[in-house]
């Protein structure tokens, strides 16, 4: 598991996602388990808290949509930092992550579906932690990131 240090999704919303652990999926006629669980504060209206500003608000909506379109990945949230990976998972794509800053969960998820890992999203309570201030150099870096992520794949680097 790891989760933001904020705290944003208390840790007391891990059986949310661990539940899901050992859950068999039925697909083609083979059995496969959720390797990969993450949470979200946008798939049930209530679990948003405590707002984000609305600049903030527009701001991580449209970088996920960004995210959704250059690096196919299906989920609502992928910045929700509140994620649970088998230790097999975490073994594989953890070592191949080149970005260690906003975009390495990005990342993490692109590698994942580049391997075949089939991601499970969960509802989690989400609060703003408030004072918490992203700077406008940050969403560029991230930009930039977020095109780094799609060159590797495009490149075949994972």
């Amino acid at each position: 598991l790891f989760m933001e240090a904020e705290g944003s999704t208390d840790i007391s919303e891990l059986p949310k996602l661990w539940q899901f652990k050992n859950q068999k999926l039925k697909i083609k006629n083979q059995n496969e388990k959720f390797e990969i669980i993450i949470g979200s504060r946008y798939l049930e209206a209530d679990s948003i808290k405590i707002k984000q500003p609305v600049l903030r608000r527009i701001i991580s909506r449209l970088g996920n949509i960004l995210v959704r379109i250059l690096l196919g990945i299906k989920a609502a949230d992928t910045q929700c930092g509140f994620k649970l990976f088998s230790r097999k998972a975490a073994q594989e794509i953890f070592p191949l992550q080149t970005i260690n800053r906003w975009g390495f969960d990005m990342e993490i998820l692109a590698i994942a579906i580049k391997k075949g890992y089939r991601i499970k999203e969960v509802p989690v309570d989400w609060y703003d932690a408030g004072g918490s201030q992203v700077k406008k150099s940050a969403t560029w870096k991230t930009l930039k990131e977020l095109w780094k992520i799609k060159r590797n794949l495009m490149r075949g680097n994972y």
